[in-house]
C-alpha cells in the first residue's frame, strides 16, 4: 500500500512538472502538401505558363445553358502567386476578414460551424444592388482546398453559386499556383453589367485582392510572379 501510495505521488509529481500542452495534438497537414501538383500542372498549356509566370490569370471561357433564361454560368481562372500555401490559405480562409479586401463583400458573420464546415452570412455590393446569401464552406487544407456552395435554406437573392478555390506548391513551396472554378445560377435575367461582375469581370479584381492582401500581411516577395 505505501509502496503504491508512493508511485502515485511520484507519477502526479511528474505531470505537474511537465510544460503546458505536453499533451500536444496531431499537428494539422501542411497546406496542399496532398494536391497533386503535377497533374495540376500539366492542364495549362506552355504559352499559358509563360502567362502565369509573368503574373498574368489565365481564364477559360464560362459556358450558358441555351435552354434557359437565367443566368448559369461556370467561370474557371488560375494565377501564380509568390506567397507559400500556407499563406496562401491562412488569407483565404480568413472569412470574417473578406469585407477589408474582397470585391463586393461588404460584411461577413460566420454563423455556425461543423467540422471542416463553416457557415458565412455574406452581404455584398454590386455596383448599387446589395445582395446577401449564406454559403457553406468546405475545408480540407491538406489537399488545399475550399469548397462551397450556398445554404439553399437561408434567405439568397441569387439561386445558387457553387465552386471551389484549389492550392497548389510551385517552386519548392514559395510560391502557389491557385486555381478558382465558380457556377453562378441568379435565377433570373439580370443586367449585362451585373452579370459581367457576377463573373468574368471580377475575377481579376480577385485574383489581384488576394495577392495584395497577401502582399500587406507578409510583406511583398522579391520574386516577379504574380505583377
Amino acid at each position: 500500500m505505501v509502496a503504491l501510495t508512493l508511485w502515485l505521488l511520484a507519477a502526479i509529481e511528474t505531470a505537474a512538472a511537465e510544460p503546458p500542452g505536453y499533451l500536444s495534438k496531431s499537428p494539422a497537414p501542411c497546406v496542399a502538401c496532398l494536391a497533386d501538383a503535377q497533374k495540376a500542372a500539366a492542364i495549362f498549356t506552355a504559352d499559358e505558363w509563360l502567362r502565369l509566370e509573368r503574373g498574368r490569370i489565365v481564364k477559360h471561357p464560362g459556358r450558358r445553358d441555351a435552354n434557359s433564361d437565367s443566368l448559369a454560368r461556370a467561370e474557371a481562372a488560375a494565377g501564380l502567386i509568390p506567397h507559400a500555401p500556407e499563406r496562401v490559405w491562412s488569407v483565404l480562409t480568413d472569412f470574417e476578414k473578406w469585407p477589408s479586401f474582397m470585391p463586393h463583400i461588404t460584411s461577413t458573420e460566420i454563423t455556425h460551424r461543423n467540422g471542416s464546415r463553416q457557415w458565412v452570412r455574406q452581404i455584398y455590393s454590386v455596383l448599387f444592388m446589395e445582395m446577401q446569401h449564406t454559403t457553406i464552406y468546405r475545408l480540407d487544407p491538406g489537399l488545399g482546398r475550399l469548397d462551397w456552395e450556398l445554404d439553399l435554406s437561408q434567405k439568397r437573392d441569387i439561386r445558387s453559386s457553387r465552386g471551389n478555390w484549389e492550392l497548389y506548391a510551385r517552386d519548392s513551396g514559395q510560391s502557389t499556383l491557385v486555381r478558382y472554378i465558380a457556377d453562378i445560377d441568379a435565377g433570373r435575367p439580370v443586367p449585362g453589367f451585373v452579370e459581367k461582375m457576377l463573373t468574368g469581370q471580377s475575377i481579376g479584381a480577385l485574383f489581384a485582392s488576394l495577392r495584395g492582401e497577401l502582399d500587406l500581411r507578409y510583406g511583398e516577395p522579391a520574386s516577379p510572379a504574380g505583377k
